[in-house]
């Protein structure tokens, strides 16, 4: 949209305005289409200056004024002036070349004496008012004059700073690669120190395992033997309330059940008795040979446990 606007031209603390015809999008003071008149708040009354014929043209187009430049456009009448170039009447005929729509002009204060100032615009005769107003035009043509130059300036500002940035761009990629090297050569010295820790840490772990092995392996005997002395324990009791009920004790056989195995010279209790004969140990030529294979032999047997283990020992050794 194009937008009938201000744009600041005065100095610091000096604020004078053009009256532009600028797009919608243009920063505030930035780039404009046309200049079509100024406005000058420090004077008193305030001055404004409207290339009237031109502001009929914009508007005709669509063109949208701002909310000062309306109130400026109001003071000057160009709504009815519009209507009637809409409704087919010339430009020229209906707008005035140059109109100054001064300001209402503050009240003074009563009682207080006032110095003589210079007079304003709209107090001048109209000779001297001509030459203002050609002094204006001169200054505002001089700012534009300025204006293609400064632009000017930005653009080589611009273009140079571009340059600047292509030279740097060379070393930027080189700071860039020369970076990458270093994190490389670092990765790769630091490859072997990660790799030793590392066969460190596998050794040092089997060295660990190869130390608790033992202690594996003895916790287990220790569970087993204890395994087999509560399964013999409890074979134990189970034979005693069997031969509590039935009347029978191993201490003393009753003499009408004698054993039949070669084992029976060896005074063995029932129960274990019973448990070799199952285990297919009849003499005690074959225990004897069974023993010989170590306490872990035995202690295989179903039923036989480290007790009856000392047992078999203790009457081997009585039986010569």
């Amino acid at each position: 949209m194009v937008r009938i606007r201000l744009r600041r031209v005065g100095a610091k603390k000096k604020p004078t305005y053009r009256i532009v015809v600028a797009d919608q999008r243009s920063p505030r003071d930035g780039r404009f289409i046309e200049n079509i008149g100024h406005y000058d708040p420090r004077t008193d009354p305030p001055t404004v200056v409207i290339h009237e014929a031109r502001a009929l043209h914009w508007l005709s187009v669509g063109a949208q004024p701002s909310g000062p430049v309306e109130r400026f456009f109001n003071k000057l009448n160009l709504a009815d002036k519009l209507k009637a170039v809409r409704g087919g009447a010339e430009i020229d005929s209906v707008a005035t070349p140059r109109v100054v729509a001064p300001q209402a002009t503050p009240a003074k204060p009563k009682g207080k004496a006032t110095e003589p100032k210079a007079a304003a615009v709209a107090d001048l005769p109209a000779a001297d008012e001509s030459i203002v107003e050609r002094a204006k035009d001169a200054v505002a043509g001089a700012v534009d004059a300025v204006e293609p130059m400064v632009e000017g300036a930005v653009e080589a500002t611009k273009k140079a700073a571009h340059k600047a940035a292509e030279v740097a761009e060379p070393v930027i990629d080189d700071v860039v690669e020369t970076t990458k090297k270093v994190a490389h050569t670092v990765a790769a010295a630091a490859e072997p120190v990660i790799e030793d820790v590392v066969e460190t840490t596998k050794k040092a772990a089997h060295a660990v395992a190869e130390a608790a092995e033992p202690v594996v392996e003895s916790v287990a005997d220790t569970a087993k033997k204890a395994t087999h002395a509560v399964a013999e324990a409890v074979a134990d009791a189970a034979h005693a309330v069997a031969d509590a009920v039935s009347g029978d004790d191993d201490a003393a056989p009753a003499a009408d059940a004698p054993s039949t195995s070669g084992l029976a010279a060896l005074g063995l209790s029932t129960r274990v008795e019973h448990a070799l004969i199952e285990a297919g140990i009849d003499t005690p030529a074959e225990l004897t040979a069974k023993v010989a294979e170590g306490d872990d032999a035995l202690l295989a047997l179903a039923g036989i446990g480290a007790k009856a283990v000392e047992e078999i020992r203790e009457r081997l050794g009585q039986a010569g």
